[in-house]
């Protein structure tokens, strides 16, 4: 064998090694992540606080409608809440895990400080210990309805997220932003104003304070054909009567049943 054949299988054989060295230092992606999930959670406690007071970011939320049931005084909101906080717990060093900067962990596996919502989505991990968690919602509360103006009503609405058990030593709450519309359009409703504000709270059975955030909606009928129904009469007034002629009836015309069916409501708001 030639000295040029000798460097051929010397440069070789060191290239393979290398390979198999960089692919043992540099194992893939998914073979991270399996192990940093191993090494957060085989001692965490989800039932347990993160810290002595959890403090929650609160932005939103992003309304994308709003129904207001008139009959039975009840509001509901379909929206995405926005809540994010701090898990000391569930911070990593991104060099020793590959890369892998953060993880996608359902909400069951995390503590959530008592709040509870509708189709719980997965919670966003980031290696500094920031939990981020949009889940969609549907918000219900009462809200009395005022149809003296109907259809052109108005009304003023509130809804109250918060922890149902935890007093503010435990879980506070820090308002980033106000509600949002989010494509909203064919709604019956339209939102003239949203506010989010953070409201202390104590109750007879307990000394401790609570932290809720109202959200207060000030919301306005949309609803053109009510409109027309109601307020436009018809023109000109009609000479036929809806009834045969009877010598002994009188007749009825088409304004004048409309006015009846107009009477008939005004009474049904002012007893409602």
């Amino acid at each position: 064998m030639s000295p040029l054949s000798y460097v051929f299988f010397g440069v070789f054989g060191l290239l393979v090694f290398c390979s198999a060295v960089t692919s043992e230092e540099s194992p893939p992606w998914p073979r991270m992540e399996e192990q940093l999930r191993k090494d957060l959670f085989s001692n965490y406690d989800k039932n347990v606080r993160p810290n002595n007071t959890t403090i929650i970011s609160f932005n939103g939320p992003f309304i994308r409608d709003v129904q207001l049931d008139d009959k039975t005084n009840a509001i509901e909101m379909f929206c995405w809440l926005n809540f994010q906080w701090q898990d000391d717990r569930l911070k990593w060093d991104v060099a020793k895990y590959g890369g892998v900067d953060l993880l996608s962990v359902p909400v069951d596996m995390l503590c959530v400080d008592d709040i509870r919502v509708i189709d719980d989505q997965p919670m966003v991990v980031r290696s500094t210990g920031s939990v981020l968690w949009v889940p969609p919602a549907k918000l219900r509360s009462s809200c009395a309805a005022d149809l003296r103006l109907w259809p052109r009503d108005t009304h003023a609405c509130n809804i109250t997220v918060g922890s149902w058990t935890q007093s503010a030593l435990m879980v506070d709450f820090d308002i980033q932003s106000p509600p949002e519309e989010s494509n909203m359009t064919g709604s019956t409703w339209e939102v003239l104003e949203a506010n989010s504000t953070k409201e202390p709270k104590t109750y007879p059975c307990c000394p401790e304070v609570y932290v809720d955030v109202a959200l207060s909606l000030r919301l306005r009928r949309h609803a053109p054909s009510s409109t027309t129904t109601i307020f436009v009469r018809p023109s000109p007034r009609s000479s036929s009567p809806v009834f045969p002629p009877s010598p002994s009836a009188r007749k009825v015309t088409i304004e004048d049943f409309v006015l009846v069916l107009d009477l008939i409501f005004l009474i049904y708001v002012s007893v409602s």
